[in-house]
């Protein structure tokens, strides 16, 4: 016990001080930052939203076949994207930016998307030197 009475003196000891206290001062009165106002949402026309698939027959299933496209993200294989920026072209056809996140803070998508005149039809070209693909809108869920 005697070997570790210096210890227990050390340890009341440090219990036993006093923290010292910061004088108060005179501060002015705390001023409110006002709130940082939300970005505004990037919203594509609704004729490209929808369910779109490369095939009609896999319309409602998860497959990575299939492209959903709300009024501010798209949804593909499984990742859900919010719209990042929309340029209308001339051409009628739109090019998105897209941002997936994910564990390495994500990464940034950009499509380009022309619908065709009877709405039935999307072509999507994605990166560079990739062909265009062609989706099909699939029927609307049934309630």
């Amino acid at each position: 016990m005697i070997r570790y009475a210096p210890l227990l003196v050390l340890a009341l000891a440090a219990c036993q001080q006093k923290t010292e206290q910061p004088a108060k001062t005179e501060t002015a009165a705390a001023v409110p930052t006002p709130a940082k106002p939300a970005a505004p949402k990037v919203l594509i026309a609704q004729k490209y939203q929808g369910e779109w698939s490369l095939d009609i027959d896999s319309c409602g299933d998860q497959t990575d076949q299939r492209l959903i496209v709300s009024a501010d993200r798209i949804n593909f294989y499984g990742a859900d994207a919010p719209l990042t920026k929309l340029e209308e072209q001339p051409d009628g056809s739109v090019e998105a930016m897209a941002h997936v996140a994910d564990n390495t803070g994500g990464y940034d998508v950009a499509n380009r998307y022309v619908v065709s005149p009877d709405g039935q039809h999307m072509m999507l070209t994605g990166a560079p030197g990739q062909p265009p693909i062609k989706l099909t809108r699939c029927p609307a869920p049934t309630a």
